[in-house]
């Protein structure tokens, strides 16, 4: 006889967490103190009503409801929050972050405008423009007309001339609504000068003092900061402004404002920015997941700040006009090892508008908040030129055209766009070459065949390789590099993803006498050739004068030559183009090399 036996096990539901920073916060706080806190909630998408209902039984405050985080943000005691936790589909609570904003570096008046003969209508904020080729832009009749831009900031001046006459659609002050009996319960949407100067960074338009890139657009305004608070400003009301922007059709956010501190407990350290674990960075990301580009400052204290970390943002950081890197400018990596900042624009004494007690004015203010709209704008012609492009595909033309795009570091990232370059984005090639270490292979030559000519490039020290202007279609790619197994692949364009090479390593020479990188820059290049089976070779170098720079005679398997950039002497050689001559058993090759420093 068979015995079934049956266990009865309680199915009681689990009662959610108190994570152990908030935790820490509520050991510190007053009996009758209250915190800012999210209740996470199981299961995902549209929070239900009922629930909502719950947690408001207890007495908390509902402040939010993300439906992208599928969480509330509430303000509660230490025995409403317990009373929380307990509830069935509540599966933790942590604390709110709460930020406090670098403010910009201090602002002076501008001094006389400098610009070339016909472009007088940008008066001083010419060259903030210029780099960037936003006025290129605007001769095009790209404008930002038909994109519709959220911008975040502490609060809106929009009496003044340069914001003026802007298609502003829709306002909403988070601020507001989301003060209560703790706080101060009346503050102004005006807020102060720094959202005036982004919006007029971004959008300003008044001819001969001040123009934005991105005038013609519409706009949306959300104040999500007050700086009259000890804590300007608190993650729920960002990722608020967000949702609602969204449902507004938003195709921009512009962030200017720098999450750079949290010493109050609540926030986050700098190894949490990852990328996911932020909740401002985890919202960021799901709005450029539903189409939206967010665009954000890096930061002016030298750590990098959230949503900066979100790998599917635009994180801005700041040059000064010679393109250098502003002293003040965050810097990257995140925590787990990207690159950011993703790009980087004029932030050191940007034109933009301003309040003096006397009236309305014009300012130089410095900051990667001033350096962010630029950015923001720029991504708005764009888009006005190419609607159908995605928030990733905006963001890798914008990278594809910056001036360090062979060389990205975590100063400047890949450094500062240029709008004309980033319009043909779609007729470029873009990525790295690695071995089968994975690590970067410098002076790889690369050559695409396009119809009767032949494109050739050569990889930089950190592997990356570019071309452009090529059109639609499909291509044959030959990739060589002395002491690598040859490779061949066929890609076909428009190609958005970064293509990632690998080559396997051998030593076998080339077909013929190739200097590799040429132009031959500071690290000096490779020449290898075929021995033809014999054991003797004699390399020379001629000036263009014909004078004899630099010789080598190579005996026994060598085919390869390591030249430093260096004359017999051992000085460098002046820039120029040289004449590189092998002779191999009574064969003759020859090649030219450029010097390029």
């Amino acid at each position: 006889m068979n015995l079934l036996m049956f266990v009865l096990v309680s199915l009681s539901p689990r009662a959610g967490e108190i994570s152990p920073r908030l935790e820490g916060i509520l050991s510190e706080l007053p009996p009758e103190g209250r915190v800012l806190a999210w209740v996470d909630l199981t299961g995902e998408g549209k929070v239900p009503d009922a629930w909502v209902e719950e947690i408001a039984k207890t007495g908390a405050r509902v402040r939010v409801r993300s439906e992208w985080l599928h969480s509330v943000s509430v303000r509660a005691t230490r025995e409403q929050l317990e009373e929380i936790a307990s509830l069935p589909f509540v599966l933790e609570l942590s604390p709110v972050a709460r930020f406090r904003r670098t403010e910009p570096m201090p602002s002076r008046p501008p001094p006389l405008p400098k610009f070339p003969p016909g472009r007088a209508l940008y008066g001083p904020s010419f060259l903030q423009l210029d780099m960037l080729g936003v006025p290129e832009l605007h001769d095009m009749g790209l404008t930002g007309l038909g994109v519709r831009i959220a911008v975040f900031d502490a609060g809106f001046d929009t009496s003044h001339p340069a914001v003026r006459g802007l298609k502003i659609i829709a306002f909403r002050d988070f601020v507001r609504e989301l003060a209560d009996d703790t706080l101060d319960a009346s503050p102004t949407f005006r807020g102060n000068d720094h959202g005036l100067a982004a919006l007029s960074v971004l959008g300003g338009h008044e001819e001969g003092k001040l123009i934005g890139p991105a005038y013609g657009a519409e706009f949306i305004l959300a104040r999500t900061e007050n700086t009259s608070w000890e804590w300007p400003l608190e993650e729920d009301a960002w990722i608020a402004a967000a949702e609602w922007a969204d449902s507004l059709g938003a195709d921009i956010i512009s962030s200017s404002l720098g999450y750079s501190r949290w010493d109050d407990g609540t926030g986050y350290s700098p190894d949490d920015l990852d990328g996911d674990t932020p909740r401002i960075t985890r919202a960021a990301d799901e709005a450029a997941r539903r189409g939206i580009l967010v665009v954000t400052a890096a930061g002016n204290e030298g750590t990098l700040i959230c949503p900066g970390d979100g790998d599917s943002v635009i994180t801005v950081g700041a040059v000064d006009e010679d393109l250098e890197v502003a002293p003040f400018s965050s810097r990257g990596p995140t925590s787990d090892g990207r690159i950011k900042p993703d790009l980087a624009a004029l932030g050191v004494e940007v034109l933009a508008a301003w309040t003096d007690p006397a009236g309305p004015t014009y300012r130089r203010v410095s900051g990667t908040s001033m350096a962010t709209p630029l950015i923001a704008g720029l991504s708005a012609l764009i888009l006005q030129a190419h609607p159908h492009w995605s928030p990733t595909q905006v963001r890798e033309a914008l990278i594809r055209s910056a001036h360090r795009a062979l060389s990205p570091d975590c100063d400047v990232g890949w450094g500062v766009p240029y709008g004309p370059s980033a319009l043909k984005a779609e007729g470029t090639l873009y990525g790295r070459v690695v071995d089968d270490q994975g690590r970067p292979v410098q002076g790889a030559v690369l050559r695409l065949k396009v119809g009767e000519e032949t494109m050739e490039t050569t990889t930089s020290p950190q592997g990356w390789f570019l071309f452009r202007e090529i059109p639609r279609g499909r291509y044959k790619l030959d990739v060589w590099c002395p002491f690598y197994v040859p490779y061949t692949t066929y890609i076909s364009l428009p190609e958005w993803d970064e293509i990632l090479l690998g080559l396997g390593r051998r030593c076998s020479p080339p077909p013929c006498l190739v200097c590799s990188p040429n132009p031959v820059g500071e690290d000096g290049a490779v020449f290898s050739f075929p021995l033809y089976g014999k054991r003797k070779a004699t390399l020379k170098l001629f000036s263009p004068s014909g004078e004899l720079v630099w010789s080598r005679e190579l005996r026994g398997e060598e085919a390869t030559v390591r030249w430093e950039g260096k004359n017999a002497e051992g000085r460098p050689v002046a820039n120029g183009v040289y004449l590189c001559v092998v002779e191999v058993g009574g064969r003759r090759m020859a090649t030219k090399v450029g010097v390029v420093r």
